[in-house]
């Protein structure tokens, strides 16, 4: 999985982490996209379960003032081929919701780009610090191993010098006169 080797690095979350829930996405491939984005954001941020705010299918802000939680993240799934998008609903506790709209075209789940542009939209209308929901770094691919090919005729072929030979004193000769 591409997305899992670009989100090994794991940041620890410290006690005065900020909280988030993250609910339901809706529409066409919601539940890969929604899981993609919880991989990213709940490493980096403490995630409260949805069912722990809900009042009936309902947010119930006392819930969420009661948890510390400074924002909720929800999405849908619009439009068909490469006119999908993944519209975030982002709401700050406290303050009005804002929406945002990703780019998904034929690809499921988030490129990595489209990824980026989900995770700065939730940190900046979010009001979340720059370190916790900040775009992954870039992943580094390691280089492919040289592979061996037989030699052409042409080719210089080096051969290694062979270890020195060595070679004991041969066993005095008995003596016979």
């Amino acid at each position: 999985m591409r997305l899992g080797c670009l989100f090994l690095l794991l940041w620890t979350s410290s006690a005065g982490a900020e909280r988030l829930v993250l609910r339901g996405f809706t529409g066409k491939g919601a539940a890969a996209l929604r899981g993609q984005l919880e991989q990213a954001l709940c490493t980096r941020l403490e995630c409260v379960p949805e069912k722990a705010v809900l009042t009936g299918r309902k947010v119930d802000v006392k819930k969420l003032r009661a948890r510390k939680v400074q924002l909720v993240v929800g999405g849908e799934v619009k439009g068909k081929g490469a006119k999908k998008t993944l519209q975030l609903s982002i709401e700050p506790v406290g303050r009005s919701k804002q929406r945002h709209t990703v780019a998904l075209g034929r690809g499921q789940p988030l490129s990595d780009s489209a990824l980026t542009e989900a995770l700065v939209a939730i940190r900046e209308l979010g009001g979340l610090t720059a370190e916790d929901a900040a775009p992954p770094p870039p992943k580094a691919t390691p280089a492919p191993p040289p592979t061996p090919r037989a030699a052409a005729v042409d080719d210089e072929v080096t051969l290694a010098a062979p270890p020195p030979m060595r070679f004991d004193a041969p066993p005095p000769l008995p003596d016979t006169v």
